[in-house]
């Protein structure tokens, strides 16, 4: 949806990772709708950004050393300040144990590996559009 003046608006999504080379491309490529990336390294710097400055949107790579795509996941959804922000848990194709876990765990969606920035946009759309929702429709089949 564009603003009135024809621009995109700007949402900021907060993104933990540990692979440069994702965050590059997926920094890039969802700058094309308007997102404003921020990358958080770690458990520790990813809860201190989303609860300094809570995002619109985070996303957690699932493959983080240690499980702590999970840890953040727990936190997040465990604060009173940031439980509400849609979180999107990327996870390997095929693995529907690890989408089921973090839908248990209140992710709102699981995005199997690799993600495009235009599904990726798709899915956060709708994760915005109705963020009281634990799962969306295309992450739970």
């Amino acid at each position: 949806m564009k603003a009135a003046d024809g621009a995109l608006p700007s949402r900021r999504l907060l993104y933990a990772d540990d692979d440069p080379e994702d965050v590059m491309l997926l920094t890039r490529g969802m700058g094309k709708w308007g997102w404003k990336v921020q990358e958080g390294q770690g458990a520790i710097e990813t809860m201190i950004l989303a609860l300094n400055d809570p995002p619109d949107a985070i996303v957690v790579d699932s493959r983080l050393p240690a499980g702590t795509g999970y840890v953040i996941l727990r936190r997040l959804k465990r604060s009173e300040k940031t439980r509400s922000i849609p979180v999107l848990v990327l996870t390997e194709a095929g693995d529907k144990h690890a989408a089921r876990r973090a839908r248990r765990m209140g992710a709102h969606d699981a995005v199997p590996r690799p993600v495009e920035p235009a599904e990726l946009h798709r899915r956060l759309c709708r994760a915005l559009e109705d963020p009281t929702s634990e799962a969306s429709e295309a992450g739970a089949s």
